[in-house]
């Protein structure tokens, strides 16, 4: 751009210097031809000048960094409060007097507790103050986890339980789980087959009592299924 206009200045230059000496009648005629340069040089600068005013103004790098949009604040921020949710531990499941440790992932149940869920598993809310450890292998296998509340009366449970149960109830049935207000086996029989529920209730050091049920249908998968349910119930935190 510069160029061009060095180019038409020079053109304009000639042209009016030609004019002074041949005497015309145009403009500029009786003019001193220093001032003639004079003023072509000084719109040249003008010319100049108003390209650099038309280039890009620097950027401040500190204004140039986007901010961070709504969503991306949202997911940072989901991010931390589930930051606990990425850490998996070894947990101890024991299956026929053989102990093995197996990988499983922390959970928050939609209740507010925690638990560590392991793999080929699944926690899921069921409805209101219950949710579901589901077997992934067989769905008929399950586990419920029921919020009773820090004022539950776990006899009055245990006796609905036993009032209401269509098959054989086993009281004080042994459980691996520690501290237990009651412990009951009950088998019942349908088209399906035998299953047989544990129903186990426990308060927790901060007074709320949940109330465990499990769904063991007679199939051979139990043998490995049933103890995974009590290991990850040893884990369970209100």
């Amino acid at each position: 751009m510069k160029k061009l206009w060095l180019g038409l200045s020079t053109c304009v230059l000639s042209v009016m210097l030609v004019a002074c000496g041949t005497g015309g009648t145009s403009g500029t005629e009786g003019e001193d031809p220093e001032e003639i340069v004079e003023d072509v040089e000084n719109a040249e600068d003008e010319a100049v000048e108003e390209e650099d005013a038309v280039e890009e103004e620097p950027v401040d790098e500190e204004e140039a960094e986007e901010e961070p949009t709504e969503e991306e604040t949202t997911e940072d921020e989901a991010s931390e409060e589930t930051s606990d949710a990425s850490e998996v531990k070894e947990i101890e499941v024991e299956v026929e007097g053989d102990k093995e440790m197996r990988s499983a992932q922390f959970n928050r149940g939609e209740l507010g507790y925690s638990i560590y869920v392991l793999e080929n598993f699944s926690l899921t809310g069921e409805e209101p103050r219950r949710d579901v450890i589901l077997s992934d292998y067989d769905g008929s296998f399950f586990t419920r986890i029921i919020q009773e509340g820090s004022s539950a009366d776990t006899n009055a449970l245990k006796n609905n339980i036993i009032e209401h149960t269509t098959g054989a109830i086993e009281d004080n049935y042994p459980t691996p789980l520690e501290d237990v207000d009651f412990s009951l086996r009950e088998k019942v029989t349908s088209d399906d087959g035998e299953t047989n529920i544990f129903h186990v209730a426990k308060t927790y050091p901060n007074g709320e009592t949940y109330r465990f049920e499990l769904y063991i249908p007679n199939k051979e998968a139990q043998e490995g299924i049933l103890p995974s349910f009590w290991a990850m119930l040893k884990t369970f935190q209100p």
